[in-house]
């Protein structure tokens, strides 16, 4: 794991604020100079992006340009209602790395002829990079009332999971468990999330196991890459969302 940090002059530097928290993911970091650059480089290409809020759910996107202190992104699957000065993390790929951060939306911009919705986003402070992947993982954070059942022959488990993505899951389960899987192993995967008092949403994979690390096992779910393109079930959508909520609170607490 990487991190681009944006340069700023000494004298408006506050040398007294805390350093912003990173992502993190377990795995090593590093601090390379800078997101400036970055951002420049994406709006020119109009890298695609993945954009993720409360109010939007994961929606595609792409860089447009550069505005001042902010970045536009144009909204390629725009929701009937916005609002601004709200959370969001935004995932892109960028030379053989996949790039993530988290902002807030600034301002929100109505279609225009030749342009859809445009949403108008504070230049991140850092931008968390690692190697490619199909899309970025959702830490599951304790509050998060996930329950996973993994089925494997005749046998049942209860992992705890750790992240997700819209492509898989990384699990942990006991070692005298996880000794009994090996990569290329199909399970059933049962994920459900309670996200109001008695009310679940709940889904079913048949999954992949991709790694097993000690405890750790990576799950695949094939299922949702469909054309080249990543199309989960709505169910598992919303259990996303959710973590992605839960997820962007605890950082912003």
């Amino acid at each position: 794991m990487a991190f681009w940090n944006r340069k700023e002059k000494a004298e408006e530097a506050a040398p007294s604020a805390p350093p912003k928290r990173p992502v993190t993911t377990g795995t090593q970091s590093a601090v390379l100079p800078d997101s400036d650059d970055l951002m420049k480089r994406c709006c020119e290409r109009e890298a695609a992006a993945t954009i993720m809020a409360p109010e939007l759910g994961i929606v595609r996107g792409r860089f447009k340009g550069l505005r001042g202190e902010n970045v536009i992104l144009e909204v390629l699957d725009p929701p009937s209602h916005m609002t601004t000065l709200t959370l969001c993390c935004v995932s892109f790929d960028d030379d053989r790395r996949a790039c993530v951060f988290i902002t807030r939306i600034h301002d929100v911009m109505p279609p225009s002829e030749g342009s859809g919705l445009r949403i108008v986003i504070e230049r991140p402070e850092q931008v968390a990079a690692a190697e490619a992947r199909r899309s970025f993982r959702i830490p599951v954070v304790a509050d998060a009332k996930l329950a996973v059942t993994m089925g494997y022959k005749e046998q049942s488990f209860k992992p705890r999971p750790l992240d997700l993505s819209l492509g898989g899951m990384l699990v942990e389960l006991p070692k005298a468990d996880a000794t009994v899987l090996s990569v290329g192993d199909k399970v059933v995967a049962d994920l459900a999330l309670e996200d109001d008092p008695g009310s679940f949403e709940a889904v079913s994979f048949k999954a992949e196991v991709r790694r097993v690390d000690e405890g750790r096992v990576g799950l695949a779910f094939p299922e949702v890459f469909q054309g080249g393109e990543i199309k989960p079930p709505p169910e598992y959508r919303k259990i996303i969302v959710q973590l992605e909520r839960l997820w962007l609170r605890q950082r912003n607490a």
